[in-house]
């Protein structure tokens, strides 16, 4: 069950992410049939079926973000066609976080890595009656922090 985080621990639990994130391989990056950009980090850990590699720690992005370099921006959520997960293996997997900086009460997040790009997450689902209620999550092994519209942050066990 999620618990809806009080606003004065969101400080708390933005410094979770980051010290969570920093320094992590991404070893897998993906764009999701569903418009979410999924990586994975940490150690790679045996699923229930043969064929499936979890990871220790996964982040979701279903808001807007995109990929930027020193020469301008290289892949965003707007791109679609096959061309879209080529951009994101070659811009994002294998790079290391070298420092994470996530901005209460937006949320907005920037991922910067050791191969000189920057993920920087938007969350667009501002409030109204937005398509996707979720902008991004983060999950650990035992925990799950979903930052939603308005700014509204959960947190919950995480389970298969």
């Amino acid at each position: 069950m999620d618990v809806k985080l009080p606003s004065r621990d969101h400080g708390k639990r933005a410094e979770w992410v980051k010290r969570s994130l920093e320094h992590r391989l991404i070893w897998y990056a993906g764009w999701e049939l569903d418009g979410v950009l999924r990586l994975k980090l940490g150690r790679r850990l045996a699923g229930a079926q043969p064929d499936r590699v979890k990871a220790e720690l996964n982040l979701m992005a279903y808001c807007a973000w995109r990929v930027d370099a020193d020469s301008g921006p290289v892949a965003g959520a707007e791109e679609r066609g096959e061309d879209i997960q080529s951009k994101i293996t070659q811009c994002v997997e294998g790079a290391r976080i070298v420092s994470v900086a996530v901005t209460p009460p937006s949320w907005d997040a920037e991922l910067h890595m050791d191969n000189g790009r920057c993920l920087r997450l938007f969350c667009s689902h501002a409030g109204g009656v937005p398509v996707m209620s979720i902008n991004w999550q983060f999950r650990n092994m035992s925990q799950v922090l979903t930052v939603k519209a308005n700014s509204v942050v959960t947190v919950g066990c995480a389970d298969d």
